[in-house]
């Protein structure tokens, strides 16, 4: 097996594309990529689907799904990164310290859709760029 990167997956890519779209893609790079997801991005992300009434059977499912392809990273194994983490994040949206202390403690980058990693120190992917850096095409 080559070597493969490891990307931390930010709840803004889950809400995105849900998390039937985003296994695809973790399925799609999965020789080329290891993803990580923090517990706190599946329970925002789960908390979103709620609130926009998804069929609870079905998120269970997808949830269960997903949470089979991925490694998920609970809070309290990312401790000794937090206050470099928070002081890296600032104001921009301090309730995503745990995504930059996941990527400080991997040495990776974080795949996001929105602009609130940017100046954090950490490198960050988007759909796009995961799809050209990654060297494969695929539409999500």
């Amino acid at each position: 097996m080559k070597n493969r990167i490891d990307i931390v997956i930010d709840a803004s890519v889950l809400i995105a594309l849900g998390f039937e779209n985003m296994a695809k893609l973790v399925i799609t790079y999965n020789e080329s990529a290891i993803f990580y997801v923090t517990q706190k991005s599946l329970s925002e992300t789960k908390k979103y689907y709620e609130k926009n009434r998804v069929l609870g059977e079905r998120l269970k499912k997808l949830l269960t799904y997903f949470r089979d392809l991925v490694t998920v990273i609970h809070d309290s194994q990312l401790e000794p990164f937090a206050k470099e983490a928070q002081a890296r994040i600032g104001q921009r949206d301090c309730n995503d310290w745990q995504e930059v202390a996941l990527a400080l403690k991997l040495g990776c980058a974080i795949l996001t859709e929105d602009c609130d990693f940017l100046g954090a120190g950490v490198p960050t992917w988007t759909r796009a760029t995961i799809n050209h850096g990654l060297g494969r095409r695929q539409d999500i």
